[in-house]
């Protein structure tokens, strides 16, 4: 569960997509990637913590969206 502090400022989009769903330019398509294999590897990292580090850490990884109204972002980020 995400801290309440976090509530504030961002919530949960539940909505499957299709990745062929989203056109992206390539630069972006990569970024994304990256972004979703560094998700990957932070929770693989922080299972693996254990003890009072892994008390002491979130397994969160933030990310910011920018762009005009209607440009994909909150599909992207889904």
């Amino acid at each position: 569960a995400a801290p309440s502090n976090l509530l504030d400022l961002a919530f949960h989009v539940s909505m499957p997509v299709n990745p062929d769903s989203v056109i992206l330019q390539k630069r972006v398509e990569n970024d994304l990637q990256s972004l979703f294999h560094r998700c990957l590897q932070r929770e693989k990292i922080f299972s693996g913590l254990g003890g009072n580090l892994g008390q002491q850490t979130s397994a969160g990884v933030k990310a910011l969206f920018s762009g005009e109204s209607g440009t994909g972002k909150t599909l992207a980020a889904t």
